[in-house]
């Protein structure tokens, strides 16, 4: 298992977090922005409209891998 970190907002929002628990994930761009799919069909959005970025974390905590907005 993994999870998916995704902090920070840019809009008006407060800044929030989120964490998804995940077997795996992928990423693509799309418009100016990344796609983070956790499971089929479902993803987050990292950019300037949606998350600053997405921490990809093991079961033990440590960090993995990072996605930031472009």
């Amino acid at each position: 298992m993994i999870y998916l970190k995704f902090c920070g907002t840019r809009g008006d929002q407060p800044i929030n977090e989120m964490v998804i628990a995940t077997k795996r994930y992928s990423a693509s761009r799309s418009d100016g922005a990344i796609r983070v799919y956790h499971e089929p069909g479902q993803f987050e959005m990292v950019g300037s409209d949606g998350w600053l970025n997405c921490f990809v974390m093991s079961e033990t905590g440590k960090t993995i891998d990072k996605i930031e907005a472009p």
